[in-house]
């Protein structure tokens, strides 16, 4: 049997969004209970970028330790890292420090939202130390520019990044970006859907490069599933890319 561990899941509010309607840490077990398609999941929180990556931070962990209880859901938390070093705190070791603290999977990235460059001379420490700790990096592939992300993982070549939310409409350049960074990997989402897509990346590129992601609550989780579900690829292509090239990552995490 196939088991999914969903590496893109989105809470907390978004800016024209209610708060009693914003889906929460419980929400996510309760989704992932009620499909059964995932009992593991990588979340992270509207909050970093919306207002301060440190109160993201502590409200991410705080939900993670209020369902950690959670019978049969495995949940833990992609956290928030300051660019602006000149706060107090903000050293990338003190930051990098605390997440690990949470046993982080990842970083989550938005300098699209927080109106930073994307670039190795603004975050060249917290790179390096990504880099040595095999932390990954998160990103919506709307946040950073082709020519950004080449550029980064050019000069910190064991850097991973994971990039989430890609559009069917960027498979060729995303596939010629991933040729040139061995470092980038790809996250499936139902907004990345046609022409046997999976199958082609995992031919041309290799199905190692592929992570499972829904994209909830933004989408249902079991498009997602059924798009690697139903891949023509083997068995155990899509045992990988549903959630053992995630674990592997996870792993490597020093």
């Amino acid at each position: 049997m196939i088991e999914f561990f969903d590496a893109d899941v989105l809470i907390g509010r978004l800016i024209d969004q209610d708060l009693a309607e914003a889906p929460t840490m419980a929400d996510v077990a309760a989704e992932l209970a009620r499909t059964g398609a995932a009992r593991a999941a990588l979340v992270t929180n509207t909050r970093i970028y919306l207002s301060n990556p440190a109160w993201g931070n502590d409200d991410l962990a705080a939900d993670l330790d209020a369902t950690r209880d959670e019978a049969g859901v495995e949940l833990r938390g992609i956290f928030g890292l300051d660019t602006v070093e000149e706060r107090p705190g903000t050293a990338p070791d003190e930051q990098i420090e605390r997440v690990m603290a949470h046993h982080a999977a990842g970083v989550q990235f938005w300098p699209a939202h927080c109106a930073y460059e994307f670039a190795s001379w603004k975050c060249a420490r917290m790179f390096d130390l990504l880099s040595q700790r095999r932390l990954p990096i998160f990103m919506h592939a709307d946040q950073a520019s082709y020519a950004q992300l080449h550029e980064v993982m050019q000069r910190f070549d064991r850097l991973t990044i994971i990039l989430q939310r890609v559009p069917y409409a960027a498979t060729r350049p995303i596939m010629g970006l991933m040729r040139a960074c061995p470092g980038l990997r790809l996250c499936t989402s139902p907004h990345f859907v046609g022409n046997q897509v999976i199958e082609q990346f995992a031919h041309y590129l290799g199905h190692e490069r592929l992570i499972f992601g829904s994209g909830l609550f933004t989408y249902d989780q079991l498009p997602a599933v059924a798009q690697v579900m139903y891949a023509r690829l083997d068995e155990d292509h899509k045992s990988a890319i549903a959630g053992g090239n995630l674990r592997r990552l996870l792993e490597a995490i020093q």
